[in-house]
């Protein structure tokens, strides 16, 4: 029997009513998103998956999952609505066709959500099982989504954390899936705490106690390891890095009657670097040409390494000979969208290329299934081929742990740069496709890579934000979206030891099977019953 009216007389109203029932979860859907950047109020998504955990209770299966779908859909749709800008504004989709395109993403996203929010109804007998099965079902929903169909684990709840100083670092111990788990716990605390108000006082006040218990020891294992990396930073030699921001429109990036003065941009902002830089990262693809068929040019980059004593890392596409030889002899190109390190006679000293490719971006899946008029929405004609994987590029005798674009969203393929030998993380992008929120939400989750690994990150990116963070999440410098400039700052290099990039491939595997039995216990629990 359902007991809402502790939450007042609106909420039994529309409680007692499916269609209000719906209105709820996707309240709570929107809610639960102003948590992450560049919203960040982490006490809304609390109060958005409160919300949901509360209409979750005394629900059947099928309830449940239309209850989470319905709040995931919102969530997701709100969350990736920056997805419009690069579709409408610069893939040339109609406006309606944009909007489409980000609600069937949000729909397929929202799938996880459903699954778990069945679950979740399922187990809510007696109903603080739901501190348990909240952060399991939803947290194996991200895992899920992060792998499923080459994976797109954008925004997930961990993130909200990003900007706390204390609570992200719980990240080097279960990454951002560790931070969702806290979430949804306290989301569920924060719902059983409300619920117990009405019968006793005494068990209202013991969950919010925990809650907050909780909370301090997190917000103190943080601040100890943020003292513990600041101590042993100060005791190792420090690099001066800096990040170039061209601020170049998307528009004009790919135009060859620009790319000289591209090019000039990228050197004056190195040039005006307070000496000695030891290294100056610019974005991907900053060079929008093939560097290898450039002589010229790459004596004048040549001249500016050798003159201003700074080696450069810069994102270019490149071009490689392979394969079998044709009738004429000649071995076909495969092109990568690649990272590179020039040295003082204009060539690659190390490069990396791009392994974890963007679908209809940088290539089109199943080409051989669909017609030639379907093209990428990038410059170009041809695919871009994947690199060998995560490893990490040599600068003097350091490992450099390359990522493109949105790697750097993928936790476990930025851990394995860690187990490879990276002391250094780059993301070179360009998040001049998207919108003003993306900006924000692809930094943060930048950011969280650093917590994770104990890896600084710098981070270029074409239109911003560019940023170098040291291995705790601090931000050292940055560059404003929007802006030219550039900026930099000291910084050591990291261990790359953490818990999470030791046993990350553990956690997961464990999360998953006690997910996958605790959901099939509590749906044979429900066969019974019935």
């Amino acid at each position: 029997m359902r007991d809402p009216t502790i939450l007042g007389p609106w909420f039994a109203a529309l409680h007692r009513h499916p269609l209000g029932e719906t209105a709820l979860a996707a309240l709570g859907g929107g809610l639960a998103v102003l948590g992450l950047p560049p919203y960040g109020q982490p006490w809304l998504t609390l109060t958005g998956f409160a919300l949901l955990i509360l209409l979750l209770r005394h629900q059947t299966f099928k309830r449940g999952a239309w209850l989470g779908l319905v709040f995931s859909l919102i969530h997701h749709a709100i969350g990736f609505s920056w997805l419009t800008v690069s579709l409408h504004t610069h893939g040339g989709f109609p406006l309606l066709g944009a909007y489409a395109v980000v609600f069937l993403l949000a729909l397929v996203m929202a799938a996880y959500g459903a699954l778990a929010g069945g679950l979740m109804a399922l187990s809510a007998r007696p109903t603080w099982l739901l501190a348990l099965s909240a952060p399991l079902f939803w947290v194996g929903g991200e895992l899920l989504r992060g792998w499923a169909f080459s994976g797109f684990p954008w925004n997930l709840i961990g993130y909200v954390w990003s900007d706390d100083a204390t609570l992200r670092q719980l990240a080097d111990v279960g990454g951002v899936w560790g931070l969702s788990a806290l979430t949804l716990h306290l989301a569920a605390v924060l719902a059983l705490g409300v619920l117990a108000l009405k019968r006793s006082l005494r068990v209202s006040a013991a969950w919010m106690l925990w809650a907050a218990a909780l909370v301090l020891v997190a917000a103190l294992y943080g601040e100890a390891r943020v003292a513990q990396l600041d101590a042993q930073a100060e005791t190792t030699p420090k690099r001066a890095i800096a990040v170039a921001q061209g601020n170049v429109p998307q528009w004009a990036k790919w135009d060859r009657s620009q790319r000289w003065t591209h090019l000039e941009i990228y050197m004056a902002l190195t040039r005006r670097l307070d000496p000695p830089v030891d290294l100056a990262v610019w974005p991907e693809t900053a060079l929008a040409f093939f560097l290898q068929a450039y002589s010229d040019q790459r004596k004048l980059l040549a001249k500016l390494v050798n003159d201003t004593g700074t080696p450069i890392l810069t994102g270019v596409p490149t071009a490689t000979r392979t394969g079998e030889p044709d009738s004429r002899g000649v071995r076909p190109w495969q092109y990568a969208n690649s990272m590179v390190i020039l040295g003082p006679d204009g060539l690659w000293e190390s490069r990396y290329h791009k392994h974890l490719l963007v679908p209809f971006g940088e290539y089109i899946p199943f080409r051989w299934l669909l017609p030639d008029s379907v093209q990428k929405l990038t410059a170009g004609a041809k695919d871009f081929t994947p690199g060998p994987g995560a490893e990490p590029m040599n600068w003097r005798g350091m490992g450099v742990g390359g990522l493109v674009c949105y790697e750097t969203i993928f936790p476990l393929y930025v851990r394995q740069m860690a187990v490879n030998g990276a002391q250094w993380l780059v993301n070179v992008t360009n998040d001049g496709w998207f919108g003003h929120a993306a900006q924000h939400q692809h930094l943060a989750m930048a950011r969280l890579r650093a917590v994770e690994t104990r890896l600084p990150m710098i981070r270029a990116a074409n239109t911003g934000i560019s940023a170098i963070f040291d291995a705790t999440g601090r931000e050292l410098t940055r560059v404003d979206a929007n802006l030219r400039g550039s900026a930099q700052a000291l910084v050591a290099p990291g261990t790359g030891q953490s818990l999470f990039v030791r046993t990350a491939p553990w956690q997961v595997g464990i999360w998953s099977v006690l997910a996958l039995l605790w959901g099939g216990w509590v749906i044979l629990r429900a066969r019974r019953r019935a």
